[in-house]
């Protein structure tokens, strides 16, 4: 009788253990439908590049040298941390706010699919928000340049706002040449920076810098920082690199801050980073928000099922129906073996 015994609760274990891999895989095949099923969530209109959204904020009444704040953050592709970030941020009397790039894991639909959902459904940051493209975020083949720019608006932008100038830019590792980002710089500088109380600018992977570690820099940057002190450009902000560092050389403050929820490579850092910049009318002010890192159970299912699952299923319908069918047949064995099982048990009893 207990081998009997043993011998059942060993095929009990099986069973539960084939129905609980079952549920799991089915589970997640009708939640990815789900999340699926009502096609892509637009990007807000508060979110993006687009000359529309950049007046939105120009419109805001108030006099031309009165203080304001505005957000930077970089790499922030996480799962749960950022949106600790945005929670804080909505309650911040905010102009506006940048991220520098790396939004997504990688260049895909289904990440941007995800992407906007957050923005949409979990952020719901109030105010408008520029966005530099990383390298992270295009592929050359799955999510192009030109498609991130015909969801976001152009890669490469300005706006004056309060007396300051504000460029972004287009800063990554080859394929993607610098000499367009560089151009518009110059052209931006020679024409605005004169008549603009400060000037900030925006991109994704920073220059190399002596005294900067982990900074890979870009082609050309050398000539970047030449414009930067040509034309006295105030701040420079940079992602890619997941630490912060702050280094001045000449009139230029140099940032990177790719800590906004993307894993950290700074030694030094055991906290995320969002930087919040008031400018005055006589002086900039800098302050760090810092987040521990979050790992959301419920974001790690949303963004597989979003960016991997449900994509393979629209593609591969017929592979996920014949899948379906063989864990369908394994749980029939395994449910008739069991009770041939017992059957047999019962007879020798």
């Amino acid at each position: 009788m207990p081998g009997h015994n043993q011998g059942r609760v060993g095929w009990v274990v099986m069973l539960v253990c084939v129905i609980a891999l079952i549920g799991v895989t089915v589970g997640l095949e009708v939640y990815a439908a789900w999340t699926g099923s009502g096609g892509p969530v637009a990007v807000p209109e508060t979110f993006g590049n687009t000359a529309v959204k950049i007046d939105r904020l120009l419109q805001a009444a108030a006099p031309a040298t009165a203080a304001f704040t505005f957000a930077v953050a970089g790499d922030i592709k996480s799962y749960g941390t950022f949106e600790r970030f945005a929670e804080r941020l909505r309650g911040e009397p905010l102009a506006f706010m940048t991220i520098l790039g790396d939004a997504t894991g990688t260049g895909t639909p289904g990440y941007h699919a995800y992407l906007r959902r957050e923005i949409a459904g979990e952020w719901r940051l109030p105010f408008p928000v520029f966005y530099v493209v990383g390298n992270h975020d295009i592929s050359s083949t799955d999510y192009t340049l030109a498609q991130w720019e015909a969801d976001y608006g152009p890669s490469l932008f300005a706006f004056e706002f309060r007396d300051c100038l504000f460029i972004g830019l287009r800063t990554m590792d080859p394929p993607y040449p610098t000499a367009a980002s560089l151009a518009f710089l110059e052209a931006t500088l020679k024409t605005k920076r004169e008549h603009s109380r400060r000037t900030f600018v925006f991109l994704h992977s920073p220059p190399r810098i002596e005294g900067c570690h982990g900074n890979d820099g870009f082609v050309d940057d050398a000539d970047f920082r030449d414009l930067c002190r040509t034309y006295k450009v105030d701040y420079v902000f940079g992602g890619d690199y997941h630490g912060y560092q702050r280094i001045t050389e000449g009139p230029t403050v140099y940032q990177t801050i790719g800590t906004g929820g993307a894993h950290l490579r700074d030694p030094y850092l055991t906290a995320h980073l969002v930087l919040l910049v008031t400018v005055g009318p006589d002086r900039v002010q800098e302050q760090l928000v810092s987040s521990p890192p979050v790992v959301d159970i419920a974001d790690v299912i949303e963004q597989a099922a979003v960016t991997d699952v449900y994509p393979f299923m629209h593609r591969h319908w017929i592979a996920m129906a014949a899948v379906n069918a063989v864990l369908a047949m394994a749980l029939g064995l395994a449910i008739r073996a069991l009770i041939a099982r017992f059957r047999k048990q019962e007879t020798a009893a």
